[in-house]
């Protein structure tokens, strides 16, 4: 598959086809130099996928959904978007998932870490959160850049 110079990611949104299919699935996503979205989110039956830490290419691309087993799956309520990504991230996962992107960064070319736990503000700051934890130091920012993550 040539995407030219844009790259390709896929994220699995059902654990039931997903998971009788891993090994195939990855094959397939390396052979095609996919992405594969390592997620975090709820398990909470069919509709959410175990986190699979497995690299299909020199890139990684992880979304961070948030842990809301019981907004997760509540579909048909008005409101329900909201209700599923509101999650704030504790210190300890936050510190089980810098140990998991440290172990990928030996294999990547590039980590991309998405926090998409918005619902109630908290994406920012468990982003720099994990930010902290990963000791990042940003190069070349503008003072008031990293200020646009103090909304709330």
């Amino acid at each position: 598959m040539d995407g030219g110079d844009i790259p390709i990611s896929i994220e699995f949104r059902n654990r039931t086809w997903f998971k009788n299919n891993i090994d195939e699935t990855i094959s397939l996503l390396r052979e095609l130099e996919v992405t594969h979205v390592v997620c975090d989110e709820p398990q909470a039956g069919e509709g959410s996928i175990p986190i699979i830490s497995e690299l299909t290419n020199e890139r990684v691309l992880i979304r961070f959904h948030g842990r809301n087993v019981n907004g997760w799956n509540n579909y048909g309520q008005e409101n329900w978007r909201e209700v599923r990504f509101l999650y704030r991230y504790n210190q300890n996962e936050l510190i089980e998932w810098a140990n998991r992107i440290k172990a990928l960064h030996q294999q990547a070319k590039s980590i991309t870490v998405l926090f998409n736990n918005n619902s109630g503000g908290d994406a920012a700051d468990n982003a720099k959160q994990l930010i902290d934890l990963l000791d990042i130091k940003y190069k070349g920012l503008h003072p008031k850049q990293i200020e646009l993550f103090d909304l709330w």
